[in-house]
C-alpha cells in the first residue's frame, strides 16, 4: 500500500504555522477578540447592501419583472452599463491580442539596443576609457557623488 502524496513539501514547512498549540491563552483570546471586532466592523460597512440583496431576491423570485418597483435596485442600470463596458473592453483587448498573435506568429520584431561603449561612458562621466572598463569588469563598486549628483569618485571593492 502506498502513502498518500504529501501536499506541502518539507522545503516549505517553515512558512506554515504549525505550533498553534504553543500559543498562550492570552494571545488566543486577543486574536479571537480582534477577529470578532473586525467581523462586526465588516458587517457595519456592508449594512446598506442587505436591503439591496433582499430586494434582489424578491425581484428574482418574482420572475425578474419590473425592477423599478424595488427602490434598492435603482443601481441596476449602472451595473448593467458597467458590465457592458467591461465586456466591450474585454472583446477589444482580446481582439488586439489575437490580431498581434496572428500578425507576428511568435516572431520577435523588437531590435535590441546597441551596447554602450566604454568610450561613450568615459566621455559622459569625465574618466578614461580604461577606468570605465575596469569598473565594468569589477564585481562591486563604491560610487561617490557630489551634492548635485555628479559622479566624483569610484572605488573598486572586492
Amino acid at each position: 500500500m502506498t502513502d498518500a502524496p504529501k501536499i506541502v513539501s518539507d522545503e516549505y514547512d517553515h512558512y506554515l504555522i504549525t505550533d498553534s498549540h504553543n500559543v498562550s491563552v492570552l494571545i488566543r483570546l486577543r486574536d479571537l477578540l480582534l477577529t470578532i471586532a473586525l467581523w462586526i466592523l465588516y458587517f457595519y460597512f456592508i449594512r446598506s447592501s442587505f436591503p439591496f440583496f433582499v430586494d434582489l431576491w424578491h425581484w428574482a423570485i418574482g420572475g425578474f419583472n419590473n425592477y423599478a418597483q424595488y427602490p434598492n435596485l435603482a443601481i441596476i442600470p449602472t451595473i448593467q452599463a458597467y458590465l457592458q463596458v467591461a465586456a466591450l473592453m474585454t472583446v477589444i483587448y482580446l481582439g488586439w491580442a489575437i490580431y498581434n498573435m496572428l500578425r507576428f506568429r511568435g516572431r520577435q520584431r523588437r531590435k535590441p539596443r546597441a551596447p554602450v561603449a566604454a568610450e561613450d561612458l568615459a566621455n559622459m562621466y569625465g574618466f578614461s576609457a580604461e577606468t570605465v572598463t575596469s569598473w565594468q569588469e569589477a564585481g562591486t563598486l563604491l560610487i561617490h557623488h557630489d551634492p548635485e549628483g555628479h559622479l566624483t569618485d569610484v572605488k573598486i571593492t572586492r
